[in-house]
């Protein structure tokens, strides 16, 4: 091994060896940059416009596949030959497990930011005598009825979940009633 290979060596190891005692703070769990749910509120302008923004990018995410269901399935749309496996199984309602567009866990990513917002966001905040956050509130109740109508649309009964879901426990969908669409307007409604 010549000189410049073990120098070179030499480098990787305590640039290697540097690399990890620099990243041990961010193993430790009294870090202050961890958000617990319990302090986290949306009081400010910018909390509640970012959590929108959110929302929004996770819709973004299931936009194309509402649209392919809503149209593969109705009257006016033919699928040829040329069409993927996927495409045919929406127009024909047998949509497999293993259908890139069969994910209903996309909705319920929208549905349950939704609820955090709704559960956080400090609606009594008024400046001028007008509440802060309630034209973002009212959006965030129409986003996650749009999600629950399409779910509900496209898989039948489904879970009913209005509240932040925020650990593994409180995830079982058994554990939450299963709405049709129909059952779900009237809890929206209100």
């Amino acid at each position: 091994m010549t000189m410049k290979t073990k120098s070179i060596i030499f480098a990787a190891f305590g640039a290697a060896l540097l690399g990890f005692t620099s990243c041990e703070k961010m193993l430790t769990t009294e870090s202050s940059i961890v958000i617990f749910e319990d302090e986290d509120f949306l009081s400010q302008a910018t909390d509640t416009v970012y959590s929108v923004m959110g929302i929004i990018q996770k819709m973004q995410k299931i936009a194309d596949r509402t649209v392919l269901f809503g149209e593969l399935r109705g009257d006016l749309v033919a699928l040829n030959d040329l069409a993927s496996k996927e495409l045919q199984q929406i127009s024909d309602f047998n949509v497999t497990t293993e259908n890139k567009y069969n994910n209903p866990i996309d909705y319920y990513a929208v549905i349950n930011n939704c609820n955090y917002f709704l559960a956080h966001a400090d609606t009594a905040l008024k400046k001028n005598k007008d509440y802060i956050f309630k034209k973002e509130y009212g959006v965030v109740l129409s986003y996650r009825a749009w999600a629950y109508l399409r779910l509900a649309e496209a898989y039948g009964k489904v879970p009913f979940i209005t509240e932040p879901i925020t650990n593994g426990a409180d995830a079982d969908p058994d554990a939450y009633d299963k709405l049709d669409i129909r059952d779900i307007a009237r809890r929206l409604i209100p």
